[in-house]
């Protein structure tokens, strides 16, 4: 496991997350959107 998702899995039980919540988030996660590059955004 990445330092990164252990990080992540032990926030989420300090929190008191419902075990099926922390699988849910381990196993799909957001997608980081990507910054606006269109020229209307300018």
């Amino acid at each position: 496991m990445t330092p990164l998702r252990q990080r992540m899995l032990n926030d989420m039980e300090i929190r008191n997350l419902a075990e099926n919540t922390q699988k849910s988030y381990l196993t799909h996660p957001e997608p980081i959107p990507s910054p606006p590059t269109a020229p209307e955004y300018f």
